[in-house]
């Protein structure tokens, strides 16, 4: 007798288990299982090693290569270049202009401003001007590029130390905000 009730009473017992599962789930859980889930900070997409050619009239304009890249939609469309990046630019002949590079990358997409961190270096390769900096903008959009912090400018004859810049985008016109040297190459 004792195992016939114990049956019945394990059999109640899956079925009432099996009733509140089911009762439990509803059409909107689904919906805020998802919402709970997502994480907003997440990248919509990620490479590792990529390698991107941009052509303007089938022209090459530049190539730029990052071993990581993340892009985001919120809460702003923006790529990252978390592990950095190196650029390389091309004139209309297809000569390379000048390099462009980077420990880390934050490329805003709707404001084209790109936020460069660490060991940054831009060289113009037609007159031999090279900028390093820890932290600069470049606003694409604009062709201009502006920092806050410690900048060494060289160019062909001279080396200039400032705290803060702006400049075109391809340096041959600068503006240094805090001036703190000048020296000429030969005695630098």
């Amino acid at each position: 007798m004792k195992t016939k009730n114990r049956g019945i009473f394990s059999l109640v017992l899956q079925w009432v288990a099996i009733v509140s599962i089911f009762v439990s789930c509803r059409e909107n859980d689904i919906k805020q299982v998802n919402k709970i889930t997502k994480d907003v900070n997440a990248p919509i997409m990620a490479a590792q090693i990529l390698k991107v050619d941009y052509t303007e009239n089938g022209k090459l304009v530049y190539t730029l290569t990052s071993p990581e890249t993340k892009k985001y939609d919120q809460p702003e469309p923006k790529t990252e270049f978390p592990k950095g990046f190196n650029v390389v630019f091309f004139d209309s002949l297809q000569r390379q202009r000048g390099t462009a590079r980077a420990n880390y990358g934050l490329s805003h997409d709707l404001t084209q401003i790109l936020e460069l961190k660490g060991n940054v270096i831009i060289i113009n390769n037609q007159d031999k001007t090279r900028i390093e900096t820890e932290h600069m903008f470049w606003d694409r959009r604009n062709k201009k590029i502006t920092g806050e912090q410690a900048v060494k400018i060289v160019t062909a004859d001279r080396v200039f130390t400032a705290i803060g810049f702006k400049s075109n985008e391809d340096l041959s016109q600068r503006e240094l905000f805090h001036p703190t040297g000048e020296w000429f190459v030969k005695d630098f």
